[in-house]
């Protein structure tokens, strides 16, 4: 229901209200929104301590940057933009940091299927032969250098959406298809090598 104005006070404090600054109220962020903030962060980067710090890293950048806040989305879709660029930051750091050497079988498997030639995950390999698969896995996929090494873990590894990967790592859709195609198709060709190479 709108208000109507009847007098010329009416209409002065109206005009007044409409252009009072935006406050912000710090006090109250983390009670009003911090479980929709960790929510977001934790479907993001699927590690609690890692939401819990992303949350305390933004709420600070917001109070920093609390200034500069001009009103124009609510205050949660403010705060969220802020965290959604901290999350960005974590899986960045992440990707960028990752070892190969942490790839397990349940990893290996979906890069692997994605690159033999004949689409199967070896059956019937006893607990060295998986070992060793792992291991020839791990090697050629860290030799791949970056992005397509960062894009077949965010993409195939992380499970992340494509627009997700994109954002991280500053590429567009078709620049992503291309480096993820282009980056399996090479690791198809040396682990296929390596694996001709044990027979």
């Amino acid at each position: 229901m709108h208000k109507v104005c009847h007098s010329a006070d009416d209409a002065e404090q109206f005009a007044c209200a409409m252009t009072t600054t935006v406050r912000l109220n710090p006090v109250c962020w983390l009670e009003e929104h911090g479980d929709a903030m960790f929510r977001y962060a934790y479907l993001r980067l699927r590690d609690r301590a890692a939401a819990e710090d992303a949350v305390q890293e933004s709420l600070l950048a917001a109070l920093k940057a609390s200034d500069g806040y001009e009103g124009r989305s609510n205050e949660r879709t403010w705060l969220i933009g802020i965290l959604r660029h901290k999350v960005l930051d974590t899986i960045r750091t992440r990707a960028r940091n990752r070892s190969t050497g942490d790839i397990g079988l349940e990893m290996a498997e979906p890069i692997v299927r994605g690159v033999r030639r004949d689409d199967q995950w070896p059956t019937g390999l006893d607990g060295s032969e998986n070992a060793e698969l792992v291991s020839i896995v791990r090697e050629e996929l860290a030799g791949l250098g970056s992005p397509a090494r960062e894009a077949l873990i965010l993409r195939v590894v992380e499970k992340l959406d494509s627009q997700t990967v994109c954002d991280i790592l500053a590429l567009t859709p078709t620049n992503l298809w291309t480096i993820v195609h282009r980056g399996r198709l090479k690791l198809r060709d040396r682990v296929s090598e390596r694996l001709k190479d044990r027979e």
